[in-house]
């Protein structure tokens, strides 16, 4: 089994949530979007089904949100929102998915302290 531990997922709802709560997003969301592979599960499984064929391996990957970190695009509440909002998305994807996500990378607020170790602890 091949297990690739730093791919990167842009999760709709986290996207969406993004969109309305972060004002220092700019255009950084839209050029996101622009990489199709971040957010649409069907292109990501072709490649994973490919690259699992040429190694003649199953290939599963663990997922994280890509850069930049959610603090450089928000701050206090809105930002431990889209840390939450993110965990809570990609957990769903390893729930309905796990053959392909066995386990994701927690997102936290590197600004709060507090809250990113109750966080990572509850995506844990």
């Amino acid at each position: 089994m091949i297990i690739d531990i730093y791919t990167h997922i842009f999760p709709e709802r986290f996207f969406q949530e993004l969109e309305r709560g972060s004002p220092k997003l700019g255009n950084m969301g839209k050029r996101l979007r622009s990489i199709p592979k971040l957010f649409n599960l069907d292109l990501r499984f072709k490649d994973m089904d490919a690259i699992g064929q040429d190694f003649k391996q199953d290939y599963r990957q663990i997922i994280s949100l890509p850069n930049p970190p959610i603090e450089d695009i928000a701050e206090g509440a809105v930002a431990n929102n889209l840390a939450k909002v993110a965990n809570d998305s990609m957990a769903e994807l390893v729930a309905k998915y796990p053959k392909r996500f066995p386990a994701f990378a927690a997102a936290v607020n590197m600004n709060d302290v507090d809250f990113s170790i109750a966080e990572a602890e509850r995506a844990i």
